[in-house]
Order: C-alpha cells, then structure tokens, then sequence
C-alpha cells in the first residue's frame, strides 16, 4: 500500500513539474516576444533622392553635404559634443534630454561609443544651377516644378536610412551593442540631362545682363538643349523671396511665347531660297511700302535703295521682306512653319513643356495683304518660344533638317549605366542648297549688318536681330522684345544660341551682346 501511495506521488509531482515547465515556456516566449519589440528604436536619419546629372555625368544636384550622426545619450556622446561641436553643442545637448538615441548635427570627425557619422546631402546650393529646369522639392522631399516634379516617382527612394539600437525599459541605448544601420546616402539612380554644366553656367553669367528674358543653347544638328537661363532667377533656398517679387521668377520664359519680330525674316529667307528665289534677287526700299491704307515704315526711313537678299537681312529691311513674303505666298512660309512644328507644344517630358506659339490662318494672310507684310517680318499675330526660334536657326545652321529639342538625354541605373530618353531623328524640312546660302547671308548680319556688337572675338558666327513691338507699354512707353538668334562658329556650326530681352533697347544693343558672351566662353572652353 505505501509502494502504491509513492509511485501515485511521483506520477502526480511528475505531471505538475511538466504543466509548470509548459506554462512557464509559453509565459516565457510572450514575455520575450514583447521584450524584444520594446527594446529596439529606430531613428530616421534621412530620406534620400535620386540624382539629376548633366550630359557629363557632373551632377547637377546635392554637390555639397552636411553632417549628421545617430548617438545615444550616455556620457561618451556628451564629452564629445562638447569637444567637438561648437556652436552646435547646445542644441544637440537638448535633443538628447530625453535619454533615448537621436539624430544630431555633426562635424567631419565626429566619434563617439555606438554613434554613427552620416554624410548626407544638400540638394540646392546658393547659387543652384539651371534652377529653371531643375525645379524644387516641397517640405516632404517631392518635386514641385521641373525635373524635380516631371521624375519625381523616379527620384523618390523607396529606402530611408535608419539607425536601430538595442534599448532598455526606458528608451536607453544598452552599453556595449552596436546599432545595425539600413539604408545608403550613396545613390545613383537618377536623371540625365542634355545640359553641359560648364555652358550652362556660362549662359547663366552672360545673362545676367538680362533684367526679364532668356538664353538657350542647342546643338544645332541634335536639338539637344546645352544651356537654358531664364531671368530673373530664382533660388530653390528661398522660394519666399521668390514668391513675393513682381518680376515672377518662377516663369520659365524660355518655354514662353513672344512676339518675334525680325529674326523671323531667317524663315522667309530659307521659303524664299527653297521655293527657287535667288540670293541675287534686287528690290528697292525707299523708306516705306503702302498697302492699301496701311503703310510700313523700314527702320531707314531714308530707304536702303536697291538692295538684294544678303543685304536685306543684314540690314533687316521691312520693305524688301514685304515684297519677298508677298512672291513665295502665304502657303508656303506658313507650310515651313508648321514642318517645325511652330504650332504645337514642345514636351520634354512629363508636365514639362514649352508652350505652343502663334500662326496666323492662311486664310487671313491670303485675303488681307497688309497682315502677310506684318507676317514677313514676324509682326502681327506670330507669337513663338525662343526654343521655337532656336529650332528655326539650327534649321539654317544645320543644312536644312528640323530638330526635336531635348532636354532628358537618359535614366541613370543603379548599376551606373544610363538608358537613354526618347529622341526624334532630325527631318529635312529645306534644301541644304537653301540652308547654307541663308547660313551665309546671316554671316553678312554680324560681318556688316545690324549684328556687329554679336561678333565673337574668335571665329566667326551668322545671326539675326529683332526688335518686336509687344503692342502694348510700361510707364508710358512701348515695350519691345529684343532678339538676337544665330549660330557658332560660321564653319560647321556645332551650337545654335538664341537670346530674348524683354522690353529691351534693341536687339542689336541688349541681346546681341548676349550672343557675344555666350560665344567666348564656348571658345574658351572647347576651342582654345
């Protein structure tokens, strides 16, 4: 019986010590399960965003950095703040009050216990390049307006960087664990850009001359776009400032339409030439040409006398492009329009563009001969962009074709190779006969013309002037667009500069100038 009693006491101890270890287990593992969420913290150090680079690879953004670093508070991290960090001791004390790890501001050789240093990227400088086309960010780090915004999905980085320590109950960093860090600051992913870099901050100094207008350099045979200033500029670092002046900064007027004036007389040439008109072709200005009740002054209102194209242009005669645009016919200049697409928007990608311009009808050039004389020499309803007037000059410079201009050259990858962008072969739209001999009056613009002061100081160069009535006035007096557009060098033109002034003096006094500029420091950059 007591054998019995003893072998019913161990079963009965051996089921309660086995009960016990299993409610002990599953209690065991909650409790670790919950510790073990408790005791990590996360900190957000950064979130990162793709590059924007020029055609060299040069990037365009985030050239300069800044320093911050992960820390715990523990006596290590304070002696080094002290040490270290200046003007910034102060606040990173503060931060650190509440005992739990923290983001701090930071210096190069920063160290401390269990910190971690992070080089992190300023994305605009204080004279930020090309801002007009880069754009900005809005307070969440997503793009607002140009690059920025038109590749912001692109741009966005799916990965933070974070920093995650071991803690105790209270938040504390535990002595002697190493933080595990996720998440790189080094990114290459990003866009590319037909911008070279070192043009664009040329262009951008030659104008500042420049109170209200734009610059753009193209590739006269590829249409790509090497340089886009557009003034006045503004700062992504202080949109504020930009936001309350009255000369609207954020405007892009390289992408906006304007009256053109006389560089349009470069088209009537080119219809003329390729519609079988020679260069030869003799018409006498005598200061003016009466068109029913209208009459059309010439700048010389003595009158040029007799004069044949080259001289026309380079003296920019109203009369004899009167006569001129009244023999080739209103279909065929407003057909040469339209094959360089004049009438439709120029898209660069998405929700970037530049605006459509402004054609007359052929209806109305055709039944009412004083609107064909304003049309001839880029008066009247003619409204284009100087990306559309950059288009027209490579269309001369090049031996005829019709470019699509570019602005996206590719997508950087995450192995650093580049796919390219979506591009549009050059078209023929005129002869190369017609090209080049238009090419050529327009050298006689700058050798003899109204665009001397565009002469570069080395190799030669063709262009043309305009000054176009806007048809309205400032403080009295009429406001004028002042153009000057042309190619660089004379001998196989590589680049086609094209500058607007608003409300300018002339084109040959504001903008040819500009070209000049432009031109030099090209030489001194790839031709000395």
């Amino acid at each position: 019986m007591k054998k019995r009693a003893i072998a019913l006491f161990i079963v009965v101890t051996l089921m309660f010590l086995t009960s016990s270890w299993r409610i002990y287990d599953i209690v065991s593992d909650v409790d670790l399960s919950a510790a073990s969420s408790q005791m990590s913290y996360k900190l957000t150090v950064t979130s990162p965003r793709g590059n924007i680079y020029d055609r060299n690879l040069r990037k365009l953004v985030s050239q300069q950095s800044r320093y911050l670093a992960a820390v715990p508070s523990n006596l290590a991290t304070l002696n080094e703040i002290d040490s270290k960090l200046g003007d910034y001791a102060k606040v990173a004390r503060e931060a650190l009050k509440s005992g739990k790890p923290t983001v701090i501001e930071a210096v190069s050789d920063f160290s401390a216990e269990q910190s971690v240093l992070f080089s992190i990227p300023i994305r605009y400088s204080d004279n930020q390049l090309a801002s007009h086309i880069i754009g900005y960010t809005d307070g969440s780090g997503h793009g607002v307006a140009g690059i920025e915004c038109a590749f912001d999905k692109l741009l966005t980085c799916e990965d933070d960087v974070t920093v995650t320590y071991t803690v105790d109950a209270n938040g504390r960093a535990l002595s002697g664990v190493e933080p595990t860090v996720s998440g790189t600051t080094d990114i290459k992913t990003g866009v590319v850009l037909t911008l070279d870099s070192s043009i664009q901050r040329i262009t951008e100094q030659a104008a500042r001359s420049i109170k209200r207008g734009a610059v753009v350099v193209m590739n006269a045979k590829s249409g790509e776009i090497l340089a886009l200033a557009s003034r006045p500029d503004y700062s992504p670092l202080n949109l504020t400032d930009a936001l309350k002046s009255d000369e609207s900064p954020f405007i892009n007027r390289a992408f906006s339409a304007y009256n053109v004036g006389s560089v349009f007389k470069i088209l009537v040439a080119a219809a003329a030439v390729d519609s079988g008109i020679g260069k030869s072709a003799i018409n006498i200005c005598n200061g003016n040409v009466q068109i029913g009740t209208n009459t059309f002054n010439c700048h010389n209102l003595s009158g040029h006398g007799a004069v044949d194209m080259t001289a026309a242009l380079a003296n920019s005669c109203n009369p004899y492009f009167i006569n001129l645009a009244s023999r080739v016919g209103a279909k065929d200049i407003l057909s040469l329009c339209k094959k360089l697409r004049f009438d439709e928007k120029k898209s660069f990608a998405d929700r970037l563009f530049a605006v459509s311009g402004v054609l007359p009808s052929e209806e109305k050039l055709s039944s009412q001969p004083a609107a064909l004389a304003n049309f001839s020499f880029g008066q009247g309803e003619l409204l284009l962009t100087p990306i559309d007037v950059a288009v027209m000059t490579a269309m001369v410079a090049n031996g005829g074709y019709r470019v699509s201009p570019r602005l996206v050259s590719g997508i950087m990858l995450a192995d650093g190779s580049v796919s390219e962008y979506m591009s549009e072969s050059p078209q023929r739209v005129i002869s190369a006969n017609a090209a080049d001999t238009v090419a050529e009056m327009m050298t006689a613009v700058i050798s003899s013309g109204t665009g001397s002061s565009a002469a570069p100081t080395h190799l030669s160069a063709g262009g043309k002037t305009a000054t176009a009535e806007a048809g309205y006035k400032s403080n009295g007096q009429s406001v004028n667009q002042c153009w000057f557009s042309g190619f660089y060098p004379h001998e196989n033109p590589e680049y086609v500069i094209t500058v607007l002034a608003e409300n300018g003096i002339s084109g040959s006094k504001t903008a040819a100038p500009v070209f000049k500029s432009v031109c030099d420091g090209i030489y001194e950059l790839y031709y000395s």
